[in-house]
Order: C-alpha cells, then structure tokens, then sequence
C-alpha cells in the first residue's frame, strides 16, 4: 500500500532535514574551542541537490520519500534523454526549480516551489543571489545527464 504526505508536509519534512544538516555542521565546527569561528561555505549543486532534491528524487526516481509521494518523482538523470532533440532545456529546467511560475505541461505542481523556499529558509531576498542557487542546481543537473540502460 503506497503512503501519501501533503505537499506542506514535504516541505516541513525538508526544512527539518536542512536545519539538522546545518545544525550539525555548526556544531562540527565549534569543537573544543569557543572562539573558534565557524565558516560556511557556499553551497554548489551537488551539495544543494543532496540538502533538497535527493530526498524525493534519489538517485534516479527513488529517494527514500518517493513512495510516501502521490506523484513519483522522475529520475532527473534522464531529462536529456527524454527529450525529442536529446538536449538539456536549462531555462526550462531553472523555471521549473524556481516554481514561481506556472509551466504549461509540467504537472500538478506537486514540487516544492523552491524559489519561495530558498528565500524563506536561506533568507535569500536578492534575486541574482537566488538565481545563481537555482543555476548551481541546474548545472548538477545537466552535468549528471544519461541514456538508460538497455
């Protein structure tokens, strides 16, 4: 029998698992010394991919909450591939990470709309600052790109 969470609850279940991972980097980094400074690097796609997206997507279609999901989640290995002419649609693929706007043919919108999100959890107003984080994501994407096998 196939579980089903709401779209708030991923989001909640997301958010939780990004302040435990900052959490415990913060406490990784404080150590025995208190006036240790704690530096935070910035993120890049394959890290911001595992922190957001393999949770549901995995690594093709089948992250650990994949099943909980009314709508399985594509393996995003295969974007390419799917295509008529094999190319990866960055604009399409950034606009549909970004969520704030609706994408004829892409679905119910059962995805977080991750442009909200990254502003809301990351505290990101400057809209450069959040295009270039949903840009990072885009490039992990395309970089990771694969014929199925047969």
């Amino acid at each position: 029998m196939r579980k089903t969470i709401s779209f708030q609850t991923s989001i909640q279940l997301g958010a939780a698992i990004l302040a435990l991972a900052l959490l415990s980097q913060i406490m990784a980094g404080c150590g025995d010394s208190p006036n240790k400074a704690v530096t935070v690097e910035k993120p890049n796609g394959r890290a911001m991919y595992v922190s957001y997206c393999e949770i549901c997507h995995g690594e093709h279609g089948d992250g650990p909450m994949a099943d909980m999901l009314k709508v399985p989640p594509p393996d995003l290995t295969l974007i390419s591939y799917r295509r008529e002419d094999g190319k990866f649609p960055e604009a399409q693929i950034h606009a549909i990470i970004d969520g704030r706007e609706k994408i004829a043919g892409h679905g119910q919108g059962d995805m977080p709309i991750w442009g909200v999100t990254f502003h809301q959890s990351e505290g990101i107003d400057d809209e450069a600052v959040l295009n270039e984080r949903i840009d990072m994501l885009v490039k992990y994407l395309e970089s990771i790109q694969r014929k199925p096998e047969e």
